[in-house]
């Protein structure tokens, strides 16, 4: 498994910094010139000027609160023409079921908790970004 499949899009890394999340994970989208970004271990003694966390499914699990006691829920569902998906659930009494799904587990991870944020569902505590 590549590394790019084990992690969180570029633009949901970019979404997820501009929301407030905290850039605190292991890899980090880094850019390179000529608007190109690669992915690098974060923390390897350089300064980036742009650089965007590349969070993993287990980092964004790490994250997510238990909200009201409803936990966010992850499955691995295979569909019939045999491709996975996963999705991340999140049940909130009869109000709130909301479904975010993606072949990726990290980007099924970061669209919920993008959509949990962006409907001030969960507050973003953050001392530093």
């Amino acid at each position: 498994m590549q590394l790019e499949d084990q992690v969180i899009s570029l633009d949901n890394a970019k979404k997820l910094k501009e929301l407030g999340v905290k850039q605190d994970s292991f890899v980090s989208y880094i850019f390179y010139k000529k608007s190109r970004y690669e992915l690098k271990i974060s923390n390897t003694g350089f300064d980036y000027q742009i650089q965007y966390s590349a969070f993993t499914a287990a980092e964004l699990l790490e994250i997510f609160p238990n909200i009201n006691g409803n936990p966010i829920i992850i499955k691995k569902i295979y569909n019939f023409s045999e491709d996975i998906y996963y999705f991340c659930h999140y049940e909130h009494l009869e109000e709130i079921d909301v479904y975010c799904s993606d072949k990726n587990p990290a980007n099924a991870c970061a669209k919920m908790l993008i959509y949990l944020i962006e409907n001030k569902l969960i507050e973003v505590k953050n001392d530093n970004n």
